[in-house]
């Protein structure tokens, strides 16, 4: 890769040895590489996509370097290990977040009632986010 100037987390890696044919993904929040090698011919085909900020936004919601279909896969681009890392530190600062607010709301009898309704409606959204969607 560093002799064709790319860099980014592999993915979706083919070889037909027959053929003499590799063929593997390159991917970053604001492009993709499409990499087909034929050590016969000894030419590599690259196909670049470039994405709008909104593609970026969206690949960032879905990058993590690793396919849930496929455990044998690892991260081995820095930046996908560190967005891994941060999007696991944000989470446990969330928790941290509304386990503090409810350890600060429960002693406060007058709003209890308000409260739990509160903490009803955050259960049944993440409910809804964490086994809804994945029905769809």
């Amino acid at each position: 890769m560093q002799q064709l100037g790319i860099s980014g987390e592999i993915q979706q890696m083919t070889s037909k040895p027959e053929e003499a044919l590799f063929n593997f993904r390159v991917i970053t929040p604001r492009r993709r590489y499409n990499i087909k090698a034929d050590f016969r011919s000894e030419r590599a085909t690259i196909e670049k996509v470039q994405v709008n900020a909104w593609g970026v936004l969206y690949a960032l919601h879905l990058f993590d370097g690793v396919q849930m279909g496929n455990p044998g896969e690892q991260r081995d681009w820095i930046m996908t290990k560190i967005w891994s890392l941060l999007l696991d530190v944000v989470a446990i600062g969330l928790i941290i977040m509304v386990l503090g607010g409810i350890y600060i709301w429960y002693p406060v009898k007058h709003k209890r009632r308000l409260g739990w309704v509160a903490l009803g409606l955050g259960i049944l959204s993440c409910g809804f986010f964490v086994f809804g969607l994945g029905r769809m």
